[in-house]
């Protein structure tokens, strides 16, 4: 029930966002399905899809706020804090998302209005975020500078396997996944380029690139909560640590809906009438 929650809730942002309600519902299917972070799924603690299911509801009444005028958007603005509240007080797993979240205001409005709303979120979350490690045992403290360097290039290593092992489950090497995530993106913007701003393929195609790239920072953000950590903490761990997955889970998805978005709709402009790209 709570991963369907989670889901349920991602589908709500992504639509906040503009998605259309297919590629909306596809995505979020597919995070419920992300066959590495089963921890989430079978763990009953409150590191659950719960956690991450209250911070993807403060998301979406934040964007839903910018959207009202008064009290409802004061309201909603509130009720979107409490939300951030109680998924760090839960596991602070989603913490990272919450302090970027300035980056998503910005897709809905200025950055006059997306900074405020940013700076009302550190504000609260900061505090919180240190009383909350400071009175934990937790293993926030087990590295080094140097081990945390280290820990981050394990962080590397073991994402690319997961793209290449999980999210693109081809068996194939890691040049493969490598070539696909650079060739085509850079096919894309090509592309683009080339085609004249009333085009719709044009806004597709950055619509897709942009889906690529959030992707790219969910995951990024997502592992750096973990990089403090002990060695124990990996993307591939063994048991329950998989649980760190939960929230690249979704930024893996973004990537790779995000690609082929981008060569589906290369392929169809391409096969279009009076296509530049037909020959």
């Amino acid at each position: 029930a709570m991963s369907v929650a989670m889901s349920t809730m991602l589908y709500l942002l992504l639509r906040q966002l503009r998605f259309a309600w297919l590629d909306a519902g596809v995505m979020a299917v597919l995070v419920l399905i992300f066959p590495a972070a089963t921890s989430i799924r079978f763990w009953t603690a409150p590191v659950s899809a719960l956690t991450l299911s209250l911070a993807l509801l403060g998301f979406v009444l934040a964007l839903r706020a910018f959207d009202s005028e008064g009290r409802r958007r004061l309201a909603l603005h509130g009720l979107s804090l409490a939300a951030f509240v109680a998924s760090l007080l839960l596991y602070e797993v989603a913490l990272s998302l919450m302090l970027a979240s300035v980056l998503l205001y910005r897709m809905r409005v200025p950055w006059k209005a997306a900074g405020a709303r940013w700076l009302a979120d550190c504000a609260l979350l900061v505090p919180l975020a240190a009383l909350v490690t400071r009175s934990e045992s937790s293993s926030w403290e087990a590295q080094t500078v140097d081990g945390m360097w280290r820990h981050a290039g394990v962080f590397w290593d073991q994402a690319q396997t997961i793209l290449t092992a999980v999210v693109l489950p081809f068996g194939t090497d890691r040049w493969y996944a490598l070539a696909l995530i650079a060739l085509v993106p850079l096919a894309a913007v090509v592309l683009m380029r080339q085609l004249e701003s009333a085009d719709p393929a044009r806004g597709e195609l950055r619509r897709w690139l942009l889906t690529v790239l959030g992707g790219l920072a969910v995951v990024a953000l997502g592992y750096a909560m973990f990089v403090p950590a002990m060695d124990y903490y990996t993307p591939l761990g063994p048991g329950i640590a998989n649980r760190i997955n939960a929230v690249p889970s979704i930024g893996w998805v973004l990537v790779l809906y995000g690609l082929l978005m981008l060569a589906a709709t290369m392929a169809c402009r391409a096969r279009s009438p009076g296509s530049a790209m037909r020959a």
